[in-house]
């Protein structure tokens, strides 16, 4: 077993291999380190640093993120490397986050998406005044 020296952990992902989660860097919730550890106990590992992933979830390639505090989508290989900031939607807290083969979708206000290799942000469900979202 591996024990774990995160006293702020957020969200939480695994491929099968490995899990993946946030750490929050300070008792404020600023800024944080997306973590890696193999699912059997091991050596942890520190794949980026930055937004606070909160919400988070992985493809065979890449680790993707949400920050609530800043709006950032955002995503890493899982072989490590500099993360890229694909969207940022400020003002709403990201509240989940998934994936098909080319889009990352995620909550804040409504649902919106943006390719995997980042570019335009586009709405999918927009909030509205009445019980059920604006779905296009």
């Amino acid at each position: 077993m591996t024990t774990l020296a995160t006293s702020l952990p957020v969200g939480l992902a695994t491929d099968g291999a490995n899990l993946y989660w946030g750490h929050a860097t300070s008792p404020n919730l600023g800024p944080g380190e997306l973590l890696v550890v193999p699912v059997h106990g091991g050596q942890v590992t520190t794949l980026a640093t930055g937004p606070l992933p909160s919400c988070i979830v992985v493809d065979d390639d890449n680790v993707y993120w949400t920050d609530e505090l800043t709006g950032a989508v955002t995503k890493v290989a899982k072989s490590g490397g500099p993360a890229v900031t694909l969207a940022q939607i400020g003002g709403f807290a990201q509240s989940a986050i998934a994936l098909d083969s080319s889009s990352v979708y995620w909550i804040a206000g409504g649902v919106f998406k943006v390719d995997k290799g980042g570019g335009l942000t586009l709405p999918v469900c927009t909030a509205s005044t009445d019980a059920r979202p604006a779905c296009r």
